[in-house]
């Protein structure tokens, strides 16, 4: 890290470009032949960005975005709780250090918005750091709610 990093709520007119290319050329390329295509990404991003129950938050390094955090808001289906679910954090290898101060601000711009839980994820799609990434959750007193399984049919 060259500068101090700071957090903030992103908008539709950041610059995604960088942050998204990053993302594709550290994803795990070869995981069931998942297409990862960067304007799709930015357009993603921005859908967060903007929502009405989400937010994209942005990691900065002077004026460069060097991770994200995406979450929003969902009704429990089968009972009355707001939850907070975490759709993407990345953040580039060189700045993970500051990884979890992205974690606590979306958890925390969670409770604020009425959410009584936090959802996160972790995908192999995303990284190699899948079961390192569990390992973080689950020192922090998160529980394993669901497991996803994918293959190709078409």
């Amino acid at each position: 890290m060259t500068g101090p990093i700071t957090i903030r709520e992103a908008s539709e007119f950041d610059d995604f470009l960088s942050i998204a290319d990053s993302f594709r050329a550290t994803h795990n390329k070869g995981f069931v032949g998942i297409c990862v295509d960067t304007d799709e990404f930015i357009k993603d991003l921005k859908s967060i960005a903007t929502g009405k129950d989400s937010t994209l938050f942005v990691l900065i390094e002077g004026i460069k975005i060097v991770g994200f955090m995406g979450i929003s808001i969902f009704k429990n289906p089968i009972g009355w709780e707001r939850i907070g679910n975490e759709k993407y954090w990345y953040v580039e290898p060189e700045h993970r250090g500051a990884s979890m101060r992205l974690f606590r601000t979306a958890k925390k711009w969670a409770a604020d918005n009425g959410c009584q839980y936090f959802m996160a994820n972790a995908s192999n799609l995303a990284s190699d750091l899948h079961d390192k990434v569990c390992s973080i959750y689950e020192g922090i007193g998160m529980k394993k709610f669901e497991t996803s399984y994918i293959k190709r049919i078409g």
